[in-house]
């Protein structure tokens, strides 16, 4: 039989043990839900051109986190950074992204976009893919590096 005496349960140590794991689980809680992503512009079924915009909104974005926007061919599991860096947030969240939807021969195909916030550590590996695409001129998708919080891709077709 275990015997536990109350002296034990309820010491002073018990109790700042207890505090102490309290608020990391508030405060990893509280970053995981805390980010609100969305795109407002294109809207899922969408008809795009070659280029251009996505728009959308951000707020309760972690601090020291960027958001990105990437874009692919729906199917494949890797993904192409957009607008060469992160989003730039203005007044009130508001961001726009110049997206590429694949070459000249994509016409007709389904594409997806998400808007993604990362941590400095994908932020650089974001980084690292657009620096080697731009100086190599070849433009490979990549792993989504682990995110903080996304949207769900939007739908759109290519003219």
């Amino acid at each position: 039989m275990l015997r536990i005496s109350w002296n034990t349960l309820y010491s002073p140590k018990t109790a700042l043990r207890f505090i102490v794991l309290s608020l990391i689980c508030l405060s990893l809680s509280t970053v995981a839900r805390g980010c609100s992503l969305n795109i407002t512009t294109p809207v899922g079924g969408a008809l795009v051109d070659i280029n251009d915009n996505v728009d959308g909104t951000a707020a309760d974005i972690p601090p020291g986190s960027f958001v990105w926007v990437l874009a692919r061919i729906a199917g494949i599991s890797r993904w192409y950074p957009q607008g060469s860096g992160p989003v730039t947030l203005q007044n009130g969240g508001k961001w726009t992204v110049f997206v590429t939807y694949g070459l000249p021969r994509d016409s007709g195909k389904r594409f997806e976009a998400i808007a993604a916030v990362f941590d400095g550590a994908g932020n650089t590996n974001l980084q690292q893919w657009v620096a080697t695409a731009d100086n190599s001129g070849v433009y490979k998708p990549m792993q989504l590096p682990p995110t903080m919080c996304s949207t769900k891709p939007v739908n759109v077709t290519r003219r």
